[in-house]
């Protein structure tokens, strides 16, 4: 997603090819908060439209369908759900993207330990409905930090507390078996009790939101502290080298990008 106009708070959606780094603007205006997801099986994309609600696009057709309900980063889950956080970044609702029904709603804020005003920065849904869950608090010293697992059934599984590693951007592999996520700015495959499997980036380069591509074979992820000229670029890997990979350079100049899903031709 290629970021503009961030002071009107708008984005474009873009398609940038892995090889050349040509991108063609598919929607304008969009929400600049939004995160987006790619689903192989219906070949939509989910996202925040320009009024805050949530809408796919048709990758064949380019038709965007609006869904009703007001989110922000959203993503596809199991039976064709769409997950996404509430405005108020305080709960996950789980939509039915076809009839716009909230299938289920989860409490998360105020349970990450770092006060009652925390919210969710990010998030992801196991194959059996847990989240992985990022939230946050903003203070006058900085940006405080935890990372939750909550269970299909509401309950709080496992908790990394404040002050322990930052652990972030939470993806779920294909499979429901790896989490590919951000500890302490380096992106890592882990399994689902956060053991490091491979540390895939550079530590001194700042990396986040990681996303498995859809045959669990390859991270791709944003590095946004790189030394000029390159500027923000996404990062490809295959999950199973530890070695420094090759780049692909997406974006460049002072606004960050913000999401990279991987489509199935990568």
């Amino acid at each position: 997603m290629c970021l503009t106009e961030s002071e009107t708070h708008r984005a474009d959606l873009c398609a940038v090819d892995s090889l050349s780094g040509a991108g063609t603007t598919l929607v304008e205006g969009i929400a600049f908060e939004s995160s987006i997801d790619f689903d192989p099986g219906s070949q939509n994309i989910v996202f925040t439209d320009g009024e805050g609600d949530l809408a796919l696009m048709s990758v064949e057709s380019g038709e965007v369908t609006p869904i009703g309900v007001a989110g922000t980063s959203p993503g596809f889950v199991a039976a064709g759900k769409i997950a996404a956080v509430t405005p108020d970044g305080g709960a996950v609702l789980v939509v039915d993207p076809v009839t716009g029904e909230v299938v289920r709603r989860i409490e998360v804020a105020g349970r990450g330990g770092i006060g009652p005003d925390e919210k969710i920065f990010g998030f992801d849904m196991g194959v059996s409905g847990e989240l992985y869950v990022e939230l946050y608090l903003e203070t006058d010293d900085g940006w405080l930090n935890s990372f939750v697992v909550v269970s299909p059934e509401g309950e709080v599984e496992r908790l990394v507390p404040l002050g322990d590693l930052r652990v972030g951007s939470p993806d779920v592999d294909p499979s429901g078996e790896r989490l590919a996520v951000t500890i302490d700015g380096v992106i890592t495959v882990t399994d689902l009790e956060l053991n490091p499997i491979v540390r895939l980036s550079r530590p001194d380069w700042v990396s986040t939101t990681p996303d498995w591509s859809p045959a669990g074979d390859l991270v791709v992820w944003l590095s946004n502290a790189v030394p000029e000229p390159v500027g923000p670029v996404a990062v490809v890997m295959r999950d199973a080298q530890a070695e420094f990979p090759q780049t692909v350079v997406v974006g460049s100049g002072p606004l960050p990008l913000h999401s990279v899903p991987v489509f199935p031709t990568w």
